[in-house]
Parts: C-alpha cells; structure tokens; sequence
C-alpha cells in the first residue's frame, strides 16, 4: 500500500469509528493514572488525615504534580531521596497537625488545643527515589521509530498528571511513561502534542498554534482535531493502533466535532491537516513516510 493510500486508509477507519461509535462509548477516556488514587500520602505510604488529604490533593492537582507522596525534608532523607531544591524553592504546601491535651473537665477524653503546622514537598520534588505507584507498572521503553517521532524538537518532558504543548516555549511535557495503560496510549498521547508542537511558527505556521484560541471555540477545536488524526496517523504508521485507541480517538474526536456543527467539513480538513502534521513529523523524525 503506498504512503497516501496508508493515511488514506486511516483516516477512513477513523470516519468509520466515528460514525458507529455508541453512544455509550461516545466519551474520551484518560489513559493514564499518576498516583492519586487514595489520596495524599506520607512518606510512609499511610494517608493523611482530616483536611491535610484534600488539601495536598488539590495543591497536586493544581500544580500538575503526578506523586501523591509527600515528603518533608527529613523524611526525604530517611527514605533514601534528596529534594532537588532549585524545583522545590517556594514549592511546599503547609498542613495542620492538631496538638491535644488531657481534658480536665471531662475526664479521659481529650481536646484540641490548637495546630502545629509543617511543611512538606511532593515526590516529584524528590530525586534518589521511585514512586510505589509508579515503580507497579511497567510499561516498555517505545522502539526506535516511536522514540524517533517522540524525540523531535527537543522531545518531551515526562512530569506531573497533565499533556499538554506550550507554544511560548516550545515545549512538550507528558505525565511519566509508567503512568500510562499500555505503550500505545503512552505514544498516542505524546504524538498528539507533537502534533501540536508542528504548528509552531517556524514550522506549518498553524492557525490554532500561532493564534492561541480559547478553549472550545472554533479554532481550537479544530486544532484538537488535527492533533487527534495526526496521532491516529502515526500511531498506525508505527503499527501500535488498536481498536480500543482507535475508539478512543473516535469519542475524542467526536467530542470536539459536536462542537463544529456550522462547519460539517471540518473534520475533513482537519484530517487533512493532521495528515500533513503527521508526514512532517516522519520527516524531522527522519523516518519514511
């Protein structure tokens, strides 16, 4: 099959998957988990307590950390870890232990007297350690082709619970490769920001890159799209297309095509521009196309 009938035929697989999607498949599914579930921690493995656990949750959460353990600077150092102290200037979140005394007035039982607070850091701060959470998965390193494509204009970080490009520096950052269910979601996720990142100025000059749209108009929606199909592309380039991320892809990019009713072509140009972000990515990534 010859390159454009190979895109071709995706991309028709993908209209497919589109149009017979259920409607109780019809919503994108994150494929990756970072750690969170339980709750914050302590260094331990135990959970915090009371307030402290939601609290350190939502700092987490905000600042896209992909840990849930949390550390003080004591504790890193038992644990055989050493905070990385250029992170994790200005990075701690503070929480409450409650201080306790006998309650003379109601014998054996005991009040609360007022709070000591401490400070502690994420293990994302830490070096010299691996995450429990982290450490039970394991998902394979990508072969040369998928570390190729993911490898280019500068690769990606691997960070925190979030994937995302950002065109002011040019970067991509994607949560850790072991937070991912399988290899290809791993792959699929950082050759959606690539796809992205190929809209850079200095490269296809992208109209949803150079111009920052807000979420959910027009524009950014269909930059969604072509970031979605030139995954779709690549993915069935390297041969790690599955039907359960070929659905997923679907419902994402259905999602966003509810969005474009005014437009019933845009999914086909996206597509087509996906197609041409996928072809400039092999020839960065210096693979045949």
């Amino acid at each position: 099959m010859s390159r454009i009938d190979h895109m071709a035929d995706i991309a028709a697989q993908i209209k497919a998957a589109i149009a017979a999607l259920p409607k109780d498949k019809a919503t994108w599914r994150q494929t990756w988990k970072t750690g969170h579930d339980g709750g914050a921690k302590r260094s331990n493995g135990e959970a915090f307590t009371g307030g402290n656990n939601p609290w350190l949750g939502l700092v987490g959460a905000t600042r896209g950390y992909g840990s849930s353990y949390w550390f003080t600077s004591k504790q890193a150092t038992e644990a055989g870890a050493r905070l990385n102290w250029d992170a994790a200037q200005g990075q701690h979140a503070t929480v409450l232990r409650p201080r306790i005394m006998k309650d003379e007035k109601n014998v054996g039982e005991m009040k609360v007297i007022g709070f000591t607070g401490y400070r502690v850091y994420n293990g994302d701060l830490c070096e010299g350690w691996t995450d429990p959470v982290v450490e039970a998965r394991s998902i394979p390193e990508p072969g040369p082709a998928a570390a190729a494509i993911i490898g280019v204009w500068g690769g990606v970080t691997e960070s925190g619970g979030r994937a995302f490009y950002r065109p002011s520096s040019d970067t991509v950052t994607v949560p850790p490769r072991d937070a991912f269910e399988t290899l290809a979601d791993y792959v699929g996720t950082a050759a959606h920001e690539k796809a992205h990142q190929s809209g850079h100025r200095t490269r296809l000059n992208r109209d949803g890159i150079v111009n920052p749209a807000i979420f959910g108009d027009h524009t950014y929606a269909a930059e969604e799209l072509v970031a979605e199909s030139a995954a779709c592309f690549l993915l069935g380039r390297l041969g790690l297309q599955t039907d359960s991320h070929l659905n997923n892809s679907a419902a994402y990019l259905k999602s966003w095509n509810r969005k474009l009713e005014s437009d019933p072509q845009l999914l086909i140009k996206s597509m087509g521009q996906g197609m041409r972000a996928a072809e400039y990515i092999l020839r960065a990534a210096g693979l045949p196309q």
